[in-house]
């Protein structure tokens, strides 16, 4: 069974306070049209099999947000990555060294977006 900690939880910086979570969300507050593009664009890269593209896509939403808003996007993204993938990579690798040599066949399974980035 795989330790407990592999798993991790996002620090207040990303969850935060009501009036964080407010300003949060206004980084949402893009044009719909711009939305829309970007909605087809990721649904379209899910299905081309490139995560990584929907992932980075994310970042450049910054350059139509406002300067405090997109400050606040690129330190919730990295944040993420790091939470989300970063680290949840780093706490399997011992996981799948121990098990791998003492079974004949193992089996490992992730999502795509963990191995895009130099951390990948």
């Amino acid at each position: 069974m795989p330790p407990s900690n592999l798993g991790t939880t996002c620090s207040t910086s990303v969850i935060g306070h009501v009036d964080e979570q407010i300003e949060a969300l206004s980084v949402g507050l893009i044009d719909p049209s711009l939305q829309d593009a970007m909605i087809v664009s990721v649904v379209d890269f899910y299905f081309e099999e490139q995560s990584a593209k929907a992932w980075y896509m994310s970042e450049f939403l910054g350059d139509y947000l406002p300067e405090d808003a997109a400050d606040l996007l690129n330190e919730q993204l990295a944040e993420l990555e790091d939470v989300l993938l970063i680290q949840r990579n780093r706490n399997w690798i011992d996981v799948i060294a121990q098990a791998a040599p003492q079974h004949d066949d193992i089996f490992i399974w992730f999502g795509a977006a963990h191995l895009f980035g130099t951390d990948g």
